[in-house]
């Protein structure tokens, strides 16, 4: 087992966004009430304090929904509520709330997905253990297709299926052309996949842009792709901002290709505080995949990846009074890799029981990875993380093999 209290200068955390790509030092009060000194990610730190509220000043109205069934006929917009999620949530317009909170029924089973197309749209549930969205399989939950943030407050949202025909969008239980903002709720029994060499992304959730969880559980969610790469079994965003949240028992898998990120990928960043990356499964970066992980207070454990089953970051890492434990990989570090180190950070790190090939072998090789490393090509390794990356940054995961202990 180790214990570090390493300190290493952060200079820059490198993004795919380059608009955002220098470090800030910043004071974050989270929700919680708790402050939080770091040097995180500018575009996750944006996110994580609170940034994705609607520059709207108008207050938008609220629609009642008072009937948990759903039918699949096309709502009529004419300004009169109906009493359904259906009609409620495809009329909505910008800052429009859709309560749900006053329903007798424990659970809406939905006929097809649910589209929006308001930039800024609220659902507020009673609470995840009092009622769920059920997409019975027969496609997404929700569509979300305007470019603001779509917010879920006390709900469960479970049962979204995509076979997805594109190569450029995903989410097998939420899909968001802007972000998502999960509170208190539940995303769960999720799958996303696809046929032919298309890439499959977002098993539960896919978002252009931000992802925000608060109090909130994603698991038991997949994607797959048949010969193309897979990205994501519960989360897909450009940034992933998790505080109190569960990520658990998510899977990225390929038949022939690759598949990164098996609880969370992120274009950009991931920053977690007071939460739990667990039991999610890929071929590398089983944990999250991300160009930088800022951790605090968060456990990372029981991951498993052909490469790096906990954490892999591109370009930097910053963990403080985190545990990372239990993760195994078949080659390369079990527990952090940091591919391209340009910055890290370490403060009161536990690292423990990681182990890669079954074996602990050293804390460079099994616990934390931090120089350049090779790629599979190179290492000449044909497993799922050996072909190369799109076009949006699921870049060539490396994996390590040839370096280290």
């Amino acid at each position: 087992m180790y214990v570090l209290h390493a300190t290493a200068a952060f200079i820059r955390a490198a993004t795919a966004d380059p608009i955002n790509s220098e470090i800030v030092m910043t004071s974050c009060f989270t929700r919680r009430g708790r402050s939080l000194r770091l040097r995180p990610l500018a575009a996750c730190l944006m996110l994580a304090c609170g940034a994705g509220a609607s520059p709207a000043a108008t207050a938008g109205v609220t629609h009642l929904v008072t009937t948990c069934t759903d039918s699949l006929v096309f709502p009529a917009c004419d300004g009169q509520d109906d009493g359904t999620l259906r009609r409620s949530y495809f009329c909505a317009q910008n800052d429009d709330t859709i309560d749900l909170s006053q329903l007798q029924c424990s659970v809406i089973t939905l006929s097809g997905a649910l589209t929006d197309g308001a930039a800024y749209v609220t659902l507020q549930g009673p609470g995840s253990d009092l009622l769920k969205i059920d997409g019975a399989n027969k496609g997404r939950v929700l569509v979300h297709n305007g470019s603001g943030e779509l917010r879920i407050n006390g709900l469960t949202i479970s049962n979204g299926h995509l076979d997805n025909p594109y190569d450029y969008s995903g989410g097998g239980c939420i899909y968001s052309y802007g972000g998502v903002s999960l509170q208190s709720s539940v995303v769960s029994m999720c799958a996303t996949s696809t046929t032919g060499a298309k890439v499959a992304r977002g098993g539960a959730i896919y978002a252009n842009k931000n992802v925000s969880l608060f109090e909130s559980t994603v698991s038991a969610s997949s994607v797959h792709s048949t010969f193309g790469h897979s990205a994501g079994g519960g989360i897909f965003a450009r940034s992933v901002g998790l505080e109190g949240t569960t990520v658990d028992g998510n899977t990225a898998s390929s038949t022939e290709s690759y598949a990164v990120g098996g609880g969370i990928y992120a274009k950009a960043g991931v920053i977690a505080t007071y939460s739990t990356i667990s039991g999610n499964t890929a071929s590398q970066g089983a944990g999250a995949f991300a160009n930088a992980v800022t951790i605090v207070n968060s456990t990372v454990t029981g991951n498993d990846a052909f490469a790096v089953g906990g954490l892999y970051a591109r370009t930097s890492a910053s963990l403080y009074n985190s545990t990372i434990a239990r993760n195994t990989s078949a080659i390369s570090a079990a527990g952090l890799v940091v591919a391209a180190p340009t910055a890290i950070r370490l403060e009161s790190v536990i690292l423990a029981l990681n182990k890669a090939d079954g074996i602990e072998r050293g804390e460079e090789r099994v616990g934390i990875f931090l120089e350049q490393v090779r790629s599979p090509e190179a290492a000449g390794t044909k497993a799922a993380g050996a072909r190369r990356g799109g076009s949006d940054g699921e870049a060539t995961a490396r994996t390590g093999a040839g370096r280290g202990g």
